[in-house]
């Protein structure tokens, strides 16, 4: 499994490596975790992959880009994943998201 590298984007940030948000996320979503970072656009998929974006986002010192390039993906995709998950008011999706959070037994 590939490891992201945060020198190569000059910044002082924690190495973490995919396996770290991208496993926990398959194991609460129920997919694959090569099909969280591959490109169907499925339903499941998108969300699973938006969520363990929007963990980054709030776990990590990233900013958009960094995390648009670990998933192999735009700045503007992890935008969206941050609008469109972080508006909805559904608890089952918070209980996902702090699932995922201590799986991958980030802060």
């Amino acid at each position: 499994m590939k490891t992201f590298n945060p020198n190569a984007i000059n910044h002082e940030v924690e190495e973490l490596r995919v396996n770290d948000l991208v496993d926990p996320t398959a194991t609460v979503y129920g997919v694959r975790a090569i099909d969280i970072l591959g490109w169907r656009r499925k339903r499941e998929f998108s969300e699973a992959r938006h969520a363990a974006m929007l963990v980054a986002l709030k776990c990590t010192r990233w900013g958009y880009a960094d995390i648009g390039r670990f998933f192999n993906r735009d700045h503007t995709t992890v935008m969206y994943a941050e609008k469109k998950i972080g508006s909805l008011e559904n608890s089952g999706l918070r209980l996902r998201i702090e699932l995922i959070k201590r799986k991958a037994k980030v802060a």
